[in-house]
């Protein structure tokens, strides 16, 4: 049965037979070859114009193409589409949650550190009763005899002791004579101040750890080295019809 153009086949050897090349890019002449181009096109890179590609196989899986359900992969396959690699890292963001070892190295004692501010606080003092002791000498007032009677001057002082008659503040009928000591106690009640009170604040704190270095272990087990991704594999020879019979459409 002769092969249908395009037709693409695994054979255990490492070269093609007539009629067939090997499926490793390589470029065609569309102007040679131009009914496998109608077939191909550029799916598989060339220019279009002159030249086109067939597929590249070399250490790669071939896979059918359309609608993916699988989890993970691409939601539709192309003819044609490259995807997939050998090896693959684990990052931060497609690890599970894990725990790393930390470490707390003190970098010696702390020292004074000094926070200044203002503060108001409430107040309320009480001042006790206030008792003060003392006396008080009265002036000697200076007198003129008329008619044989004893009168204040004019300029006499209204404290001192004059006659009924002419001093105010005279309490008994009694001879003009100079006003004798008196003697008096002053008071005053308990009294209760209360406000607020303002003014700068320093505080001061000593001792405790001058910083330090936390140090976090890497994850036990792993060393961030790359990891395949390939299943066992068998390599084979993957080779393309460049002539036969032109495949109809059902």
């Amino acid at each position: 049965m002769d092969p249908m153009l395009g037709m693409v086949f695994m054979v255990p050897w490492n070269w093609a037979p007539a009629d067939y090349v090997r499926c490793n890019g390589q470029q065609m002449s569309i102007q040679q070859y131009a009914a496998v181009y109608s077939l191909l096109g550029t799916v598989y890179g060339g220019n279009g114009s002159t030249n086109f590609n067939v597929p590249n196989l070399q250490c790669r899986m071939p896979m059918g193409y359309g609608q993916s359900t699988l989890t993970g992969a691409p939601g539709v396959l192309n003819v044609g589409q490259l995807g997939g690699a050998f090896v693959s890292t684990l990052n931060q963001a497609n690890i599970p949650l894990h725990i790393h070892t930390s470490t707390f190295t003190a970098g010696g004692a702390g020292g004074t550190s000094t926070i200044t501010g203002t503060a108001t606080l409430p107040t309320s003092t009480v001042i006790p009763s206030l008792a003060v002791n003392g006396s008080i000498t009265q002036n000697s007032m200076t007198t003129t005899t008329i008619g044989g009677t004893a009168v204040p001057s004019p300029t006499a002082n209204v404290l001192g002791r004059g006659s009924a008659t002419n001093n105010a503040y005279y309490p008994t009928a009694q001879a003009n004579v100079a006003g004798p000591a008196a003697s008096f106690t002053l008071s005053t009640d308990a009294t209760t101040i209360a406000g607020s009170a303002s003014g700068p604040v320093t505080l001061t704190a000593t001792g405790g750890t001058g910083g330090g270095t936390v140090t976090v272990g890497p994850n036990v087990g792993g060393a961030g080295i790359p990891f395949g991704t390939v299943s066992p594999y068998l390599a084979l020879n993957f080779i393309i019809a460049i002539n036969g019979t032109y495949p109809m459409r059902n």
